[in-house]
This record gives structure tokens, sequence and C-alpha cells, in this order.
């Protein structure tokens, strides 16, 4: 009897969710978003997320450019030859496998 309720319970929702559609789900904020990209697509811009707020910002998309440029020169920034990743992940493995302080729990 249970199993019967459950499986028309999943059923029911099945079909709910077939009858809503895919923009009855999206978030208020991204239908704004959409909304204002749809306006500026004739334009050449730029829209993007702020890094220290949960705000937008819409720029020239040559402005947005030079604004990279500016922080990559700013903060010195330099081209590597090679991915350092590997490395990296090596020498934090060895650290860890050599940690006599280190305390890890187990997952699970």
């Amino acid at each position: 009897m249970h199993r019967q309720l459950v499986a028309e319970r999943i059923n029911t929702l099945k079909q709910n969710d077939n009858t809503h559609s895919k923009q009855d789900n999206i978030h208020p904020e991204t239908k704004t978003i959409k909304t204002i990209l749809t306006k500026l697509q004739n334009y050449d811009t730029t829209v993007t997320r702020t890094d220290k707020s949960n705000s937008i910002v819409i720029l020239p998309t040559q402005q947005y450019h030079s604004k990279i440029q500016e922080f990559i020169q700013a903060n010195n920034f330099k081209t590597m030859n090679t991915d350092p990743t590997k490395n990296f992940q090596t020498q934090i493995r060895k650290t860890i496998n050599s940690s006599k302080t280190l305390i890890l729990q187990e997952a699970g």
C-alpha cells in the first residue's frame, strides 16, 4: 500500500514537473541579466560580475580589455612557459605525507 502511494506521488511530481517550463525555474536576477544581454546584443559590450560584490558591470568590450591589461601590468604578472600546477601538487603531497602533526579525517 505505501509503495503504491509513493509511486503515485512520484508520478504526480514528474507530471507536474513537465508542465512547468524551464523559464519558471530561472532565478529573477538571471532573468534580468538575460534581458539586459538581449537589449545589448547589438552593442560591443561585456557584462561580467565584479570581484568584490554581488554586482555586475557593463562596459564597452574595448574598455574591459584595457582594464584587464592595466591590471596585469600594475601587478607585474609574467607569462610562464610551463604549467606549474603538477609541481605545486607534488610539493603539497610531500609536505602532507611528511607532516607528523597533521590530522586527517577519513571520509565516510
